[in-house]
């Protein structure tokens, strides 16, 4: 039985799936282009065990991650599948998840890159390599959103997009 004069947590998770771009229609990027990951989280989600005050933690329209308060620590696991095209030197990608205080400093260069890495990808037409990656995420008071780029040495096809999101709050 929930006591009901506890109040709710403040920890959880949500899991989002981007049913958007599926193999038949992935998201296109352009080789050497730093790319935002455009991913929509409004068809499938699971958000029963996302804790209090419900939230949602992925913005479709800017595509961003916004956290609820100052303190929390997050994990951000980010799934998807991407198949570079044609042949050439050995593809690989360069995934960067980054956060800023304001959009309008995006231009001038006050952001902060909290994980960078570069994944070798399967070589060869027609083959695709399955991507996870996390990176914990620290709110401060100069945190403002979160986004997730990625640049790849090919032209690529990016599908089955899943991002789930961890919640850690302060004590």
């Amino acid at each position: 039985m929930v006591d009901i004069t506890e109040p709710a947590p403040r920890t959880g998770w949500v899991f989002y799936l981007d049913t958007t771009h599926t193999a038949l229609a992935p998201f296109s990027i352009t080789a050497d282009a730093r790319t935002l990951l455009d991913f929509d989280s409004t068809d499938d989600r699971q958000t029963d065990y996302q804790g209090s005050p419900p939230h949602s933690f992925w913005d479709d329209t800017n595509n961003v991650f916004i956290p609820i308060d100052e303190g929390d620590e997050y994990t951000i696991r980010l799934q998807f599948r991407i198949e570079p095209s044609g042949m050439g030197a050995s593809p690989f990608m360069v995934l960067e998840f980054e956060t800023d205080d304001d959009p309008a400093l995006t231009a001038t260069g006050n952001v902060e890159t909290v994980m960078e890495k570069t994944v070798v990808l399967a070589r060869g037409v027609g083959l695709v390599s399955a991507i996870t990656e996390s990176a914990p995420l620290f709110v401060g008071a100069a945190f403002g959103k979160g986004r997730i780029y990625i640049t790849s040495s090919h032209d690529a096809a990016i599908h089955e997009i899943a991002l789930h999101v961890g919640r850690r709050h302060k004590v």
